[in-house]
């Protein structure tokens, strides 16, 4: 960082730089809670497999709403082979997607393996999906879908949540730089003077210069600001309120009661039932995917809820042997 951009940082001019501040802050927020969130749901699911996948690229796909297709490359190794561009969204003016399912083929695959490791069949666009109509008799891979029918986009509702929480984060940041400036300096509009002088408080400078012309009865006015923590307080208790909400709807164990007094396990785990409910949306689907390849090729291939991410929603379903495939 140059010494220009810390001082941009800093603000020098401090009555256009603060409420830039705060835009600024509020945006930066914004944009990496949503990267990080996104990330994190990335390890919610463990898959066990015999050979081992990029369980993230799986997880970041299948949330943009990719089909990823999983078979078995030229070696009989299976392995993602690529994803399908499909909206797979539910519209209830055409419910076809709903009650006719289509049956992809290898020509709706951007493959991701390259062509040397391709089966035949592959080559030769006689790829075909493993589907239930025909008990998973034929077919040579399966389609991993994020939902089974999407009918509201992960993105949206982390979008939606990160909004909310930006704006807390925002008036947080604003009290914060509140509880810095407890006091007003009247001047004329344009004087230097001031402006520096606003400016050396603010950035922590101990000692400022005085002319003997300024007037400290007449150019200081103190401002009340005691209740700068209760505030605080309040927006930290909003922020995880917020955040518990986004976790629960991800199917991401929360607390269902705070008390400063302390919850016992049933207040814990009020919300059980709807955590659980959300979670199962997207297992469900993964496993589904799984189900049509076990039936395929006499694998038992499962995917879990991680119970380090999740807490007591995945109870003792995690698999210790997951983390040596992935």
């Amino acid at each position: 960082m140059t010494n220009e951009q810390l001082g941009d940082r800093l603000g020098q001019d401090l009555s256009r730089d603060l409420s830039q501040k705060v835009v600024q802050h509020r945006d930066d927020f914004y944009q990496f809670f949503v990267g990080r969130y996104v990330e994190g749901l990335a390890t919610l699911f463990s898959y066990s497999c015999d050979k081992p996948f990029n369980k993230m690229t799986l997880e970041i796909a299948l949330r943009m709403g990719y089909g990823v297709a999983y078979g078995k490359n030229k070696f009989g190794n299976p392995c993602i082979l690529g994803y399908i561009q499909y909206n797979n969204g539910f519209n209830y003016q055409t419910p076809d997607t709903l009650f006719k399912p289509r049956r992809f083929t290898g020509a709706d695959i951007n493959y991701i393996v390259p062509d040397e490791v391709l089966p035949e069949r592959a080559k030769t666009h006689q790829f075909v999906e493993i589907w239930d109509n025909d008990g998973a008799n034929t077919g040579d891979f399966v389609v991993f879908w994020n939902k089974r029918i999407q009918l509201v986009n992960d993105y949206q509702v982390i979008s939606h949540y990160a909004s909310e929480l930006a704006e807390i984060v925002a008036s947080r940041y604003s009290l914060i730089m509140q509880s810095k400036i407890m006091t007003v300096f009247a001047g004329n509009v344009g004087d230097e003077t001031i402006n520096q002088l606003i400016s050396d408080l603010y950035n922590g400078n101990p000692f400022v210069k005085l002319g003997k012309q300024f007037d400290v009865e007449d150019n200081i006015i103190k401002v009340d600001n005691t209740n700068l923590s209760n505030n605080l307080a309040q927006l930290k208790t909003e922020y995880q309120n917020e955040i518990a909400e986004l976790n629960a709807s991800f199917g991401i164990n929360v607390l269902a009661v705070d008390k400063e007094s302390g919850v016992t396990d049933a207040e814990a785990n009020g919300n059980l039932g709807y955590v659980t409910m959300n979670g199962n949306i997207w297992l469900e689907s993964r496993q589904l995917a799984l189900d049509r390849y076990n039936k395929r090729y006499g694998t038992d291939f499962k995917v879990t809820i991680d119970g380090n991410a999740v807490g007591k929603l995945a109870g003792d379903t995690t698999n210790e042997s997951n983390n040596d495939n992935l």
